[in-house]
């Protein structure tokens, strides 16, 4: 009888043992949230070229911008984005013509696909081209009408036909970068059998199943597709305008309202200056005290800055700051 009584105390301590080993002593939850939207707001307006003939020469306009909720945030300001051309389907046996987009796949190599119960127009893609507006210039390129976006120029050339690669573009909220406006270039091709002696022998014609020489309907669905994104600057260099010092003469520059907090500063004058200092919460300078400067402007809520006093001979420079984000 006492062995049976040890060995049942033995397995109770046991599984006593093991529950205090698998619990936590102290429990902390982290709540965990995350407020989406989009970074982009784009015109999804039709571009509908209507009827048109063999080797026309059509564009229309479409704009790519930074949502509105995109500009009311500061910790990422710039944003990548693709213009991928997909197939057009159309639900079968609608009236009017019904359009959904295509689906896109997953695996080594991609595409997308018109879903069950709906066919893929004749494909207008091939004949599109995307371009950018070269806005802004980018200093950095040695070409000078060069923007930060990529164009897909047209398939067609009077020296031949090519294959054009995919658009790209680049929207900055602190460059002034906010909008992108494309112009999709169509240059439509002849129906095979028909075709003008001018048209370049290594580009495409018209032919081929569901292709009729009384009038054909071609689609193609432009996918604006965001692939990346870029944090803000947590500093910034800026520069004042020209400031005309008489010889004693007081002057000042303040933070943008992105950048707010003054990290340093300094100038390029010439000549030697009396003050030159942060202007910030617990500055003084000469019986002042922040945010009332020495010639009376009074800085505003979150605004800091630099300020300086001339030495004696008038001169003429600017003040240098640099300011940083929250």
């Amino acid at each position: 009888m006492n062995k049976k009584i040890i060995v049942a105390l033995g397995t109770a301590l046991a599984l006593v043992g093991g529950v205090v080993a698998m619990s936590a002593f102290e429990a902390h939850i982290i709540n965990v949230t995350a407020h989406i939207e989009n970074a982009l707001a784009v015109d999804t307006e039709a571009l509908d070229f209507g009827t048109v003939f063999p080797q026309e020469a059509l564009t229309k306009n479409f704009q790519v911008k930074l949502s509105d909720s995109f500009l009311g945030q500061k910790r990422i300001c710039e944003v990548y984005y693709e213009i991928n051309q997909k197939p057009k389907c159309i639900v079968n046996g609608s009236n009017p013509v019904q359009h959904v987009p295509c689906v896109p796949t997953v695996g080594t190599a991609p595409t997308c696909e018109c879903p069950n119960g709906t066919t893929a127009m004749l494909s207008l893609c091939p004949f599109l081209s995307k371009l950018a507006d070269n806005t802004p210039i980018d200093n950095a390129d040695d070409n000078p009408e060069a923007g930060n976006d990529e164009s897909a120029p047209s398939y067609y050339t009077p020296g031949g036909c090519i294959t054009p690669g995919e658009a790209s573009g680049e929207l900055e909220a602190n460059e002034s970068d906010i909008v992108d406006t494309w112009t999709v270039d169509l240059k439509v091709p002849p129906f095979e059998g028909y075709v003008a002696q001018d048209w370049p022998a290594n580009c495409p014609t018209l032919s081929g199943t569901g292709v009729n020489q009384d009038g054909t309907d071609l689609g193609c669905d432009l996918w604006v597709e965001v692939t990346g994104f870029e944090e803000c600057e947590k500093t910034i260099q800026v520069t004042s305008s020209m400031m005309n010092f008489s010889s004693t003469g007081w002057a000042g520059w303040s933070c943008p309202s992105e950048y707010p907090n003054i990290v340093t500063g300094t100038t390029d004058c010439a000549l030697p200056l009396t003050y030159s200092l942060a202007w910030q919460t617990g500055a003084s300078v000469d019986g002042h005290l922040f945010p009332t400067t020495p010639w009376g402007y009074i800085y505003g809520a979150n605004e800091e800055g630099w300020i300086v006093q001339n030495g004696g001979d008038g001169q003429s420079c600017h003040i240098i700051l640099t300011c940083q984000a929250d």
